[in-house]
């Protein structure tokens, strides 16, 4: 029943509401991570290695 209470009043269901935000925050930080790994990789040019690139400088 006190449970009941506290979510039926305003500071209870904002709480609720920041609790499911940050964990929807969460997953999906850690679900787009694996991603920006394979992205970085598959941008990752050689030119960086080559001394004659003028844009290495």
């Amino acid at each position: 029943m006190l449970a009941l209470t506290f979510l039926l009043s305003p500071v209870g269901r904002s709480s609720v509401a920041s609790t499911l935000d940050w964990f929807i925050q969460t997953a999906e930080a850690v679900t787009e991570f694996p991603c920006k790994i394979v992205t970085d990789i598959r941008h990752f040019s050689l030119d960086r290695l080559d001394p004659t690139c003028p844009q290495c400088f």
